[in-house]
């Protein structure tokens, strides 16, 4: 072969593998804008279905995140199911804050978790004492709410799957405690942290509901991205600057703000 073209294919696959290599390290170029979607979650996400994200402890966290990647963030705001077929479906590329289900992994690439909450079982004040259970044997004569397609957590979920337990749903959080208050059900599984800001925002729920001391699951949470969307190639760099958050404090003066 000619020294002259031996010398210049060697050239061009050099620096094909260099534009690959730059590709692959700098996802953050490549996208420019990445688009989440959620259900209103107060207090981590704030706002009204059909709507864009207006605050939460989530959505000032990931603002955060992707001003650093200098990357455009949207937050659009939709029932909960509505949500979840728009990532699915590669329509959308990601959600905003989301707990682990194994059903979701097929197409849902998570990040390392930057909240901890607890799922609890809230139950009329006026009723007694909060609910003691030790299993979910215990349970199983209580009328006990959930929220479309919420995941709590894979040994509760599987009591759902296999129908072990007497389950009533509703479409949101508010809705099941307004349902609880109204004696439709015995008890309602709700994050703490969830439930205590619709306590605080919600006059008619002030003092109304205890919780059980026992948890139904420890649950952290994450931002999740469709596997389909380029934005998966920032992963690795949403997670390095969540830790960077979390390491300076940043991550907890935010949750602090909201309490």
């Amino acid at each position: 072969m000619n020294k002259y073209i031996y010398q210049s294919l060697l050239f061009l696959i050099f620096a094909l593998n260099v534009v690959t290599t730059l590709a692959e390290t700098l996802p953050s170029e490549n996208v420019e804008r990445v688009i989440l979607s959620e259900d209103p979650w107060p207090p981590y996400i704030l706002g009204e279905e059909g709507q864009s994200a207006t605050g939460g402890i989530a959505v000032d966290i990931l603002e955060q995140v992707f001003l650093s990647l200098g990357v455009q963030l949207e937050m659009r705001l939709y029932p909960w199911r509505r949500s979840l077929k728009l990532v699915k479906n590669g329509i959308e590329d990601g959600h905003l804050l989301i707990t682990h289900a194994p059903r979701w992994d097929k197409y849902l690439i998570y990040s390392n978790p930057f909240i901890v909450d607890r799922f609890l079982l809230w139950s009329l004040k006026k009723g007694g004492a909060a609910i003691k259970w030790q299993n979910f044997e215990d349970l199983k004569s209580y009328r006990i709410a959930i929220t479309n397609s919420y995941a709590y957590g894979e040994e509760f979920d599987k009591e759902i799957i296999d129908n072990s337990l007497k389950i009533f749903r509703a479409a949101t959080d508010e809705l099941n405690f307004k349902l609880l208050l109204a004696g439709r059900h015995d008890a309602f599984v709700c994050l703490e942290t969830v439930a205590k800001s619709l306590f605080k925002n919600n006059p008619n729920f002030a003092g109304q509901f205890v919780s059980s001391d026992k948890p139904i699951a420890q649950s952290p949470l994450y931002m999740a991205l469709s596997k389909q969307s380029p934005a998966a190639a920032l992963m690795p760099e949403i997670n390095l600057l969540l830790k960077k958050m979390a390491d300076s404090g940043q991550i907890k003066s935010i949750i602090s703000q909201y309490k």
